[in-house]
């Protein structure tokens, strides 16, 4: 068994490391996550982790903001790939494939990185994985157009929670799919046709509760994508951990 590295924060703790865990209680054993928050003493590890590709690409942000969910992201998925292999996360070797999906190339894995804001999360499984995180923030009317799917009308009014949350949910849940395919944005997410396994709009399928009549913080959906394949996404809602202020939406796919 390897030595805790220097560039760890283990284990996960507060609100990620229960995120984490109601995750895991929807997808099983086979799906590996892990969440980071960037930290300057922890980035300055993270750096020495970065292959000469990776430093060299570094460069080419511009904003410090881009550079630092780099770096984090990359910390998520070298740091979970070497606590699943034992082996030092520097020696992880990770290459960015020509759909722009990150690949383990020397490991039998299916990987997957997200980041918003200081925060990133990495999905590890045998089996394609996908996984999106974002904030639960007022948008822009287009996004709705954008996400979408004909069958989907009354989905946000259907979800029991308010339009903005239930907007960045339906997000969540079709990038994440969208990644787990390998094919982004470029599957228009109105092709994805979603079920939350909400009746009536009170009555929750496969949701955890927390507190007595508060909207579920965790559940699953299935997707079913108008090409072809139906895929099961597991998403928990991330309250504030101490001195944060922003709640996010973290969502992971596989198939069904």
């Amino acid at each position: 068994m390897t030595e805790p590295h220097p560039g760890r924060k283990e284990p996960m703790t507060g609100a990620w490391l229960r995120a984490e865990q109601r995750l895991r209680s929807v997808l099983g054993d086979d799906v590996q996550l892990q969440a980071v928050a960037y930290d300057d003493d922890r980035a300055a590890t993270w750096r020495t982790w970065l292959s000469v590709e990776e430093r060299s690409c570094l460069e080419t942000f511009g904003a410090e903001k881009r550079q630092r969910e780099f770096i984090a992201g990359r910390a998520a998925a070298r740091d979970l790939i070497g606590k699943e292999e034992e082996i030092d996360p520097a020696d992880v070797r990770l290459k960015v494939a020509d759909d722009g999906a990150v690949d383990v190339p020397d490991l039998m894995w299916h990987l997957s990185i997200a980041h918003c804001g200081p925060h990133a999360v990495a999905a590890l499984s045998p089996t394609p994985v996908g996984t999106d995180l974002e904030a639960i923030a007022e948008r822009d009317a287009g996004l709705e157009r954008f996400l979408m799917h004909p069958e989907d009308e009354r989905l946000l009014a259907t979800l029991p929670y308010e339009h903005d949350a239930s907007l960045i949910l339906v997000w969540t849940i079709k990038e994440s799919v969208l990644k787990a395919r390998r094919s982004g944005f470029r599957t228009s997410p109105k092709k994805l046709n979603i079920d939350v396994g909400v009746h009536s709009g009170d009555v929750v399928e496969g949701m955890s509760v927390e507190k007595e009549n508060a909207p579920p913080m965790t559940g699953q959906a299935f997707v079913t994508v108008d090409d072809g394949g139906v895929w099961k996404v597991a998403y928990t809602r991330v309250d504030p951990d101490e001195g944060e202020k922003d709640t996010y939406w973290w969502s992971v796919a596989i198939p069904e």
